[in-house]
């Protein structure tokens, strides 16, 4: 999988076509979205999230870790490329001009989202993913405010990004999954 830019219907033809033909592709459908003008991504995991309490009650969950990233370029094939990762305080200084209020709408933001989205997952499956990253487009939009796109969704097998004790934790807690149904 990858994802492809385009701004015209050859474009999107020619994406889709070389999506649709990728070596080992099995996926019998492909997301189309509008592009979206944004500074970074924020990348928030959970690991293990529980939306419920003992009484019953939703709950709001804090991601287990968040990462931000960027690219920097489109190449000649319409794939975004030059993908880097940044510090919180790298992030805060390039992309939201120092205006921590900004940065911190926009991880409030994607959390919110985040936990609607395991909501509507856990309606969807009898067993929620125990391992997921959700993939935020943002932006500073002014003095304190952001604007926040849902992007991508994926379960256990997500890049950790860099993540350094990533690993240790997913897979640990993929382990504790597996073995809590034996």
């Amino acid at each position: 999988m990858d994802v492809r830019v385009f701004d015209d219907m050859p474009g999107l033809v020619a994406g889709l076509m070389s999506l649709a033909s990728q070596p080992l592709s099995v996926g019998d459908a492909v997301l189309v979205q509008e592009w979206i003008e944004f500074s970074c991504e924020l990348r928030l995991f959970f690991v293990e999230p529980q939306i419920q309490s003992m009484d019953g009650k939703l709950q709001h969950v804090d991601a287990s870790q968040i990462l931000y990233t960027t690219f920097e370029q489109v190449d000649s094939e319409s794939r975004l490329r030059s993908f880097r990762r940044h510090a919180r305080h790298e992030v805060l200084a390039a992309e939201f001009e120092g205006d921590q209020q900004a940065l911190y709408a926009a991880e409030q933001q994607a959390t919110v989202l985040a936990n609607k989205l395991l909501v509507w997952l856990r309606t969807e499956s009898a067993e929620p993913p125990t391992v997921l990253r959700f993939d935020f487009m943002v932006r500073r939009s002014g003095p304190g405010t952001a604007d926040v796109w849902t992007g991508e969704i994926t379960e256990t097998g997500a890049c950790f990004l860099g993540w350094k004790d990533g690993p240790d934790r997913v897979w640990n807690a993929v382990l504790r999954s597996c073995l809590a149904h034996n």
